[in-house]
């Protein structure tokens, strides 16, 4: 329903939100619940928006398995209005799995005022080095290379250059090449 509500002439488009909307509420797993509701997010008139998404978050929030809970927080981040991005900056760093919790931080940081995203990309480079998973490193690095200040990347090439799988440390060294200094 979301993918048609672009074509719909506007005097249908209501009626159609408010079933994605109720048919969203309605669905039993609580990571594909909170990715329908963000999903619903681009198209919900604005006075919806907020509970919308702090309901997509309580969702994200009671997700048991990390990883879901990372990948939720991560497709839910860039739809959170300011007033909700602690909540999931708490969420995000209460996931105990460190490949889970340096993704959850990684893509959160960006969304981040600029007091708040230093502390918050320290963290998540702090929990990438600390992953055993040297394919769960090689993604974090390359989610966070961009937006790390340049002052941070030789640290970031090092950690990368610890990566033991050659075609893992070529996918983090491509990832990071275009944010190395010259």
């Amino acid at each position: 329903l979301v993918d048609l509500a672009p074509l719909l002439p506007p005097e249908l488009l209501q009626d159609v939100l408010a079933e994605a909307l109720t048919a969203a509420r309605i669905i039993q797993d609580e990571s594909f619940r909170s990715t329908a509701l963000s999903g619903l997010a681009p198209h919900l008139p604005p006075e919806m928006l907020p509970d919308v998404l702090a309901e997509a978050l309580a969702v994200a929030r009671g997700i048991e398995f990390e990883f879901d809970r990372a990948w939720t927080l991560s497709n839910l981040t860039p739809h959170l209005p300011s007033q909700l991005l602690p909540e999931a900056m708490e969420i995000a760093r209460g996931i105990q799995d460190e490949d889970a919790r340096a993704w959850a931080l990684s893509t959160l940081a960006p969304h981040l005022p600029p007091e708040l995203q230093s502390e918050v990309l320290t963290e998540a480079l702090t929990a990438a080095r600390s992953t055993q998973d040297e394919y769960s490193r090689s993604v974090a690095l390359s989610g966070l290379a961009p937006h790390l200040p340049a002052e941070l990347m030789p640290e970031v090439l090092e950690i990368a250059r610890g990566i033991q799988d050659e075609d893992v440390l070529a996918h983090a060294l491509s990832g990071l090449a275009p944010y190395l200094p010259s």
